[in-house]
């Protein structure tokens, strides 16, 4: 016979899911009198299938962190990578690592490391400028620390700079004195950060003078003219003998280095002339006969840190000049290249005109002598016209 259908029943049946969706539990959270192993708002169905949750690794909880000081982190900071790489004294084949990007950290930080082993544990610190442990590196170490099976925070020495430009300062000496300034060295890394402290890696600077007027000393270890510098605390020393040079560079260099080259340059070389006798102009010897009186002259030649103690010559060259340019009526002893004393004497048969002769010295300095030959009658030191 049939039964009416009861709408009270599924009515009922419906408020009793509705109860328990509003009971407050979660999807997932087992209630007391029911199946553990099957969670409220799941079926046996869906629980059971691929891919659901069940079976899934959560990722590890980091057990290490390591605590940076704000040295570690310089401006441009953006990330950090810690690897571990020893457990006691056994390798770690392959070292764990992990990137942690930098946010707020420049007075300092504690960034996650890896999950690591207890025991005396060995870890490399690498901080970039570019995400993801990617870009230049700015600093960099090793940490050892004792690591507990528990949360261990360990504090990280200060990471060393890694140098990737190099400024060496200028310097000046004064020719014919002696001395031995000392140089900055400025290092920077890569982010334009004044590395301070012993650096992640070394420099050299070369001087590139070979007339043996400057040597160097300075930096941790080296030659002559190269030195080698490992920490800012280094400056570079220039030994300068007196000797007029125009400059001696300084350049630095290195792997992967980049800089701006320092200059040492010489100052009061000037060259001058004693003429005898004496000329009514100035840096001028005027001949007018050909034999005696007027018809010769010296000039000797003098320069700061270029003639005794040093004991280097004077050159001269020759070129006609004026109005009357004239350069066969003269001859100069010694020959050019072997003097400080010349002596300017007429030929046999000069004829008027003009004619520079121009002394070179240390330092690429000059100094221009005007030798002229004037005729009878026109009187002494008198030019023809």
């Amino acid at each position: 016979m049939f039964k009416p259908f009861r709408l009270t029943s599924v009515l009922a049946v419906s408020a009793a899911i509705s109860l328990a969706a509003c009971s407050g539990h979660s999807a997932g959270q087992v209630l007391p009198g029911t199946n553990p192993g099957f969670p409220v708002g799941s079926d046996r169905a869906s629980t059971l299938m691929p891919g659901a949750l069940a079976g899934v690794d959560a990722a590890p909880t980091p057990n290490v962190f390591v605590k940076l000081n704000a040295a570690s982190v310089p401006k441009g900071s953006v990330s950090v990578a810690i690897t571990l790489t020893k457990v006691g004294t056994k390798a770690v084949k392959p070292p764990k690592k992990t990137v942690t990007n930098l946010t707020k950290c420049t007075a300092g930080c504690t960034v996650p490391g890896p999950v690591s082993a207890a025991g005396s544990d060995t870890f490399t610190i690498v901080v970039t400028n570019g995400k993801s442990g990617a870009g230049k590196t700015l600093r960099s170490g090793t940490l050892v620390g004792k690591v507990k099976a528990t949360k261990t925070t360990l504090t990280s020495p200060t990471l060393l700079g890694t140098v990737a430009t190099v400024v060496v300062a200028n310097g000046t000496g004064v020719a014919g004195t002696a001395s031995a300034p000392s140089l900055a060295v400025t290092a920077k890394d890569a982010s334009n950060n004044v590395v301070t402290g012993t650096f992640a890696n070394t420099f050299t600077v070369t001087d590139a003078d070979t007339s043996g007027a400057t040597t160097l000393t300075g930096g941790a270890s080296g030659t002559a003219s190269v030195r080698t510098f490992t920490a800012s605390t280094q400056n570079l020393k220039v030994n300068y003998t007196g000797l007029a040079i125009v400059s001696a560079s300084l350049k630095p260099g290195g792997a992967g280095i980049t800089g701006t080259t320092g200059t040492f340059t010489v100052t009061n070389a000037d060259v001058a002339a004693v003429i005898v006798p004496t000329p009514q102009t100035a840096n001028e010897i005027d001949l007018y006969a050909t034999s005696g009186t007027g018809s010769s002259a010296t000039a000797t030649f003098s320069q700061k840190g270029w003639g005794s103690p040093f004991n280097k010559k004077f050159a001269f060259a020759t070129a006609a000049t004026g109005a009357h340019p004239n350069c066969s009526s003269y001859t100069i002893t010694p020959g050019t290249g072997t003097g400080v004393a010349y002596t300017v004497k007429a030929t046999a048969t000069p004829s008027y005109g003009a004619c520079a002769m121009t002394v070179t010295g240390g330092a690429g300095r000059t100094k221009v002598i005007t030798l002229t030959y004037t005729t009878t009658g026109i009187g002494i030191n008198g030019r023809h016209q």
